[in-house]
C-alpha cells in the first residue's frame, strides 16, 4: 500500500451543526445505546448510557469497517464519563462519503473481561455544494450479463434478460439522467437473446430516442471482441452535445480480461459548459487467504484510471467517473480503490445531506429481502469540478419480483464547472483500432 494511504491531510472546510447520517445498528438487550453526532470542529461526539454497577471502565474504538478490524484506533475514556469526542477514522473526510464505524468497549466492574456494543456508524458533515450554477445528473448501473439464471446457495433467482431489460429501461426512464454509465452490459449478439444486438445496444434501443450510445460497436475491431465490452456511456443528446469520445485500456491479467473504460467530452446545449465522463468496471473477485492478487490489480487499475483522467481535469473541465469498482468497506486489507481516489483529490457524490436508499447496500447478491447495511460497491465521483453533491439515490427495491440486476442503479446530481477551458485532449480512440491482435 502506498505511503499516502497511511496518512492523508484533512483540509476540507467543515460545516457547523450536527448531522447523523447512516442508521445505527439495531439496539440489543444490554447494550449501551450508543449515539453519534458530528461536532462543529469535525470530530465525532460519542455518547452512551452508563452500565449498571460500580467499577466500569470504557474505551471507544473507531475503524473504517463494520467489524472494527481495518484502520482501528482506540481511545481511553476518563473514569465516570459516558461520552467522548474522537476524530473520524483514517481518510474519512467531508468529501469522501465514507463512514466512521464506532464501538464502545466496556470492562465491567474492572474484571478485565471486555465486551463491546453493536457497531454504529456516521459520515462527516459533508461539503456544501455551490448555491448557484449548472448541474448534471449522472446514473451508473451494472446491469448484469444476460445469463438465464443465477444461483445463490439453494436460492434461485430468474434473471432472464428478456424480463430484466424492460424493468431496467423503466428505471432509467423514471430517473431521466443526463448521462447513463453502464457496466457488464456485455451479452454477445451471437447468442441471439436480443436478435442481433449486443446487450448494451438492446438497452439503448429501449430508451427514449434522445438517448444515444457514444460507442455503438466493439472496442477492438469491427468484428472481433477482445476483452469486456460491457462498460458503455449513454447520453441524453437533447441536453448534451458529444464533442469527443474514446476509450482507454487499463491493466489486466490477460487480453480477454481487459475491461475497457469509455470516456466522453460533453457540452451543455443550454450553457455551453463542458465536462468529461467515464465508466469503469474494475477487477472483480475477493482474494482468499493471504493473497493480494486481485487487490493489487485493482490498485494498478485505479492508479492508471487517475493518471489518465487527471489529464482531462488539467484542461480546466470537471471530470466524473462512475461504475462498479469492486472494492468496498469489507474488502481486505482495505477499500484501496476508494481510498486512493479520495487521496488523489476525487470527491464522492455520496457525501451529501440528501441521500436516499442508504439503508441498503448497492448490491443485492440475488438474495431478498436485502439486509440493511452501509455497504457500497458502486460509486459516482468527480475531479476538478466544484465539490458537493445536491442529491444521491441508491435505487433500491426489496422483492425478487422487482429484480433488475444484482446491483442497484445509482444516481447523483452534481455541480458543473464553468469555463474558460484549455484545449481539450483525447485519450484512446473513438474509432475502431486493433489494440489487441
Amino acid at each position: 500500500m502506498r505511503t499516502r494511504l497511511i496518512a492523508a491531510a484533512l483540509t476540507a472546510a467543515l460545516v457547523s451543526g450536527l448531522l447523523l447520517l447512516g442508521a445505527s445498528a439495531p439496539a440489543q438487550a444490554g447494550d449501551l445505546h450508543v449515539k453519534l453526532s458530528n461536532n462543529p470542529d469535525g470530530s465525532v461526539h460519542v455518547e452512551w448510557d452508563a452500565a449498571k454497577g460500580p467499577g466500569n471502565t470504557y474505551a471507544v474504538q473507531i475503524a473504517t469497517d463494520r467489524l472494527i478490524k481495518t484502520h482501528v484506533e482506540q481511545f481511553g475514556v476518563p473514569d465516570g464519563q459516558t461520552w467522548l469526542d474522537v476524530p473520524h477514522a483514517s481518510l474519512v473526510t467531508p468529501a469522501s462519503g465514507d463512514y466512521t464505524f464506532v464501538k464502545v468497549q466496556i470492562d465491567r466492574h474492572g474484571n478485565g473481561k471486555n465486551s463491546g456494543t453493536p457497531t454504529t456508524w456516521i459520515k462527516p458533515t459533508p461539503v456544501v455544494p455551490p448555491a448557484t450554477g449548472s448541474r448534471v445528473e449522472i446514473a451508473t448501473f451494472n446491469t448484469r450479463i444476460w445469463n438465464a439464471n443465477d444461483k445463490k446457495g439453494n436460492r434461485k433467482t430468474v434473471t432472464s434478460w428478456s424480463v430484466r431489460r424492460t424493468k431496467i429501461a423503466k428505471a432509467v426512464r423514471a430517473t431521466d439522467p443526463g448521462v447513463l454509465l453502464l457496466q457488464e452490459s456485455s451479452g454477445a449478439a451471437k447468442w441471439r437473446i436480443a436478435g442481433k444486438l449486443w446487450q448494451f445496444q438492446d438497452l439503448a434501443k429501449r430508451l427514449p430516442k434522445k438517448y444515444k450510445l457514444t460507442a455503438k460497436g466493439l472496442y477492438t475491431t469491427p468484428r472481433k471482441a477482445v476483452g469486456s465490452q460491457g462498460s458503455r456511456i449513454i447520453v441524453d443528446t437533447s441536453r448534451y452535445q458529444v464533442l469527443s469520445d474514446g476509450y482507454i485500456k487499463p491493466p489486466a491479467f490477460s487480453p480477454p480480461q481487459v475491461r475497457w473504460i469509455p470516456w466522453v467530452l460533453l457540452r451543455d446545449r443550454a450553457t455551453a459548459e463542458e465536462f468529461y465522463v467515464a465508466s469503469a468496471h474494475l477487477q472483480s473477485g475477493a482474494d482468499k487467504g493471504s493473497s493480494h492478487r486481485l487487490y493489487d490489480m485493482r490498485q494498478r487499475q485505479t492508479d492508471f484510471l487517475h493518471s489518465q483522467l487527471s489529464r482531462f481535469a488539467a484542461t480546466g473541465r470537471g471530470v466524473y467517473v462512475g461504475g462498479d469498482f469492486n472494492s468496498t468497506s469489507n474488502t481486505k486489507p482495505d477499500n484501496n480503490v476508494h481510498r486512493t481516489l479520495v487521496t488523489d483529490g476525487w470527491y464522492d457524490s455520496f457525501a451529501t445531506t440528501d441521500v436516499r436508499g442508504d439503508n441498503l447496500p448497492t448490491t443485492n447478491d440475488f438474495v431478498f429481502p436485502v439486509k440493511p447495511g452501509p455497504f457500497r460497491r458502486d460509486y459516482i465521483m468527480s475531479l476538478g469540478a466544484p465539490q458537493g453533491s445536491y442529491s444521491y439515490v441508491n435505487h433500491t427495491y426489496n422483492a425478487a419480483s422487482q429484480f433488475q440486476s444484482d446491483h442497484f442503479m445509482q444516481s447523483a446530481v452534481l455541480p458543473v464547472k464553468p469555463g474558460p477551458y484549455l484545449t481539450p485532449i483525447k485519450l484512446g480512440s473513438s474509432k475502431y483500432k486493433p489494440y489487441l491482435r
